[in-house]
């Protein structure tokens, strides 16, 4: 390398620095550098603030002016922003985030997206091709060695996501099952929950990345936690405990480190041999989020009580009532209150008055709008009946398309 970089030195100055840059992140790599003199060097070489979120192994540090930061909030924003935007790959792009002109490249391994390297431009600064460079090869470094971190925690702590897979996805026979428990290296004699998870925004990373970051982040508060990916979702397996509510609240909360808001659904507790229903509820329970959490929280199966039962009717012979489309159509007009929301305020609080105070509208403007209501839908709300028929609908009506979003 010294005598590449002479001879490009002898012939453009601009090459040569470039270089000098991969040598010194190739010195840096070889020598096992921490993420913090990783930073630093990002730092050094181009005179702004650098910074790196590494998620696999929940690490993050920024240099600024060499000073170095560490903490959950660290490059939060540029995290946020790169999820946003669907970054992806190691190429260099510049971002707008909240903090002014950022360059973000993504850590990329095999699982996918885990994290970001930034540099960050003072007012009026300009990117130049050694900035790219270098955010590109901070960004490729830091993934060498999460990679290496995690190959370290697995040699101590390895177990097979396919066992945990065969835990989830059905029954087994008592040999199955032993056999499966020791590859999952979980304890027969405890009790464990099945954790669905989705993200917000959808695809920011991959779901392997998602389960490995949610196991972890449980396993920080104690709990034995295994993640996995069945089929299209990425899942966790999780010891029952009253530290898990709390993990869970964390893992879905606004300031979680990856950037994303994990959307998350939780089955009940039960033995090793009844995870494939346990599991099977908590993916019910994240169809239904919206409609039992809507301020983002986890959902959990037992909070859905007669939502459970509705679930389970054919969507086919739910979309097919003459009620339930005009219903839909009804849902599909603008306004704010929607006719929907007004009839439904009316449903649930059973007077004018009460519906008024909830949708803000005094109650003879929410009478008016029943009655043409009532015209649209070919119902007499006088009648008990045709009141169960409708709240039955609109219930149907929210659980199909809560499951559709998700």
């Amino acid at each position: 390398m010294r005598e590449i970089l002479r001879v490009a030195g002898d012939r453009d100055a601009e090459v040569a620095t470039w270089l000098q840059v991969i040598d010194q992140f190739d010195h840096a790599i070889a020598a096992r550098s921490s993420l913090e003199e990783l930073v630093r060097l990002a730092g050094d070489i181009t005179g702004v603030t650098a910074g790196v979120r590494d998620e696999w192994n929940r690490v993050r540090a920024e240099a600024v002016d060499g000073v170095l930061e560490t903490g959950d909030a660290t490059g939060l924003d540029v995290a946020r922003a790169a999820a946003e935007q669907r970054l992806r790959g190691r190429t260099a792009a510049e971002l707008l985030t909240a903090r002014g002109s950022t360059l973000v490249s993504c850590i990329e391994v095999a699982a996918g997206r885990v994290g970001v390297a930034w540099l960050l431009a003072p007012a009026g600064r300009s990117w130049e091709p050694t900035d790219h460079l270098v955010v590109e090869r901070l960004g490729g470094a830091v993934a060498s060695r999460a990679l290496d971190a995690r190959k370290r925690r697995a040699r101590t702590s390895s177990f097979d996501p396919a066992a945990v897979e065969r835990l989830l996805c059905g029954r087994l026979s008592d040999d199955d099952l032993a056999q499966a428990t020791r590859h999952a290296r979980l304890s027969a004699s405890d009790r464990y929950v099945a954790i669905a998870l989705a993200q917000q925004p959808a695809g920011a990373i991959e779901l392997e990345a998602l389960s490995s970051l949610a196991a972890q982040a449980i396993a920080e508060h104690g709990l034995a936690a295994r993640g996995a990916v069945v089929g299209g979702c990425a899942a966790v397996v999780a010891r029952a405990g009253e530290a898990l509510r709390g993990a869970l609240s964390e893992l879905a909360g606004e300031d979680e480190p990856a950037g994303l808001h994990a959307r998350i659904g939780v089955g009940d507790a039960t033995d090793l041999g009844g995870l494939s229903g346990s599991w099977r509820h908590a993916q019910e329970a994240l169809g239904l989020r919206m409609l039992v959490a809507p301020d983002g929280a986890p959902a959990y199966f037992d909070a859905l009580g007669v939502l459970h039962l509705l679930a389970q009717v054919p969507r086919e012979a739910v979309r097919g009532s003459p009620l339930f489309q005009r219903l839909g159509d009804l849902s599909g007009q603008r306004g704010s209150p929607t006719d929907v929301e007004v009839l439904e305020a009316y449903l649930e609080s059973g007077t004018l008055r009460r519906a008024g105070a909830r949708v803000f509208l005094h109650h003879t403007t929410v009478q008016h709008r029943l009655k043409s209501i009532e015209q649209r839908l070919g119902v007499d709300l006088s009648e008990p009946m045709s009141r169960f028929r409708v709240q039955l609908a609109i219930r149907l009506l929210a659980i199909d398309r809560a499951t559709a979003r998700t």
